[in-house]
């Protein structure tokens, strides 16, 4: 990220929360051609309400319904490895005043829900969902009809970013199909020093920006590895 996105995080203390249709790829959240609305109605019902000759009229916005949904599915993407990756520098970092910052899914899963768009843990429900992209084929693979479960799907173009996410769901009181997000995500109240166990500077950086990463972080307690820099 860059230093401002950094720099909120730690001033705030929030951690960002973007719409699932606002990430960038047209097929986030989306279901595979194939897979039309009877299909995932059939797959939600239970077996025994169709084991036998049924009739099912669907509603003429029910695709529409699985779309409008997107926007109210919020997420926090993660690069999941042991190691730095060139890849993911040249593709989010963009320049060399930029920064990394590392956490663990236990660290996330941790996050104090305090925020108002989270409801506080209940019996058989869990507010946050953490856990790994599932690379798929959409020509052939198929997605579970939950809300959930389509936020941790993407192509198999994608598998080089090796994504790790945080999910929520927050769907507005009487939900239409009609309605618009007025926002384009939603944070989520943190303390930096339990999400953030390691700060990295840019491999380039001039020695100015590693001293300000390093300054800013020691501020908020937070260890930062700052390469060597030639000359």
């Amino acid at each position: 990220m860059d230093f401002t996105k950094f720099a909120f995080i730690l001033e705030t203390r929030a951690l960002f929360f973007s719409r699932l249709d606002l990430l960038g790829d047209p097929f986030e959240g989306a279901f595979p051609e194939t897979q039309t609305p009877l299909n995932r109605v059939l797959e939600l019902l239970p077996s025994h309400l169709t084991a036998n000759a049924v009739t099912i009229n669907l509603h003429a916005g029910l695709d529409r319904s699985w779309e409008a949904t997107r926007q109210w599915i919020h997420v926090s993407c993660w690069h999941c490895a042991e190691h730095e990756s060139a890849a993911m520098w040249q593709l989010y970092g963009r320049s060399n005043e930029a920064i990394a910052v590392r956490s663990t899914p236990r660290r996330l899963r941790r996050l104090v829900p305090q925020s108002p768009f989270i409801t506080p843990p209940t019996e058989g429900h869990v507010p946050l969902h953490v856990g790994m992209i599932d690379y798929i084929d959409y020509d052939k693979d198929r997605i579970p009809p939950d809300f959930v479960t389509r936020a941790f799907r993407k192509r198999k173009s994608f598998e080089h970013e090796r994504e790790l996410r945080a999910v929520f769901l927050d769907f507005p009181p009487s939900f239409t199909n009609e309605m618009v997000a007025d926002h384009r995500g939603r944070t989520v109240a943190v303390e930096p020093s339990d999400l953030i166990d390691a700060v990295f500077i840019a491999p380039q950086a001039a020695p100015w920006f590693a001293d300000l990463v390093r300054k800013t972080a020691e501020r908020h307690v937070l260890s930062v590895s700052v390469p060597p820099v030639s000359g």
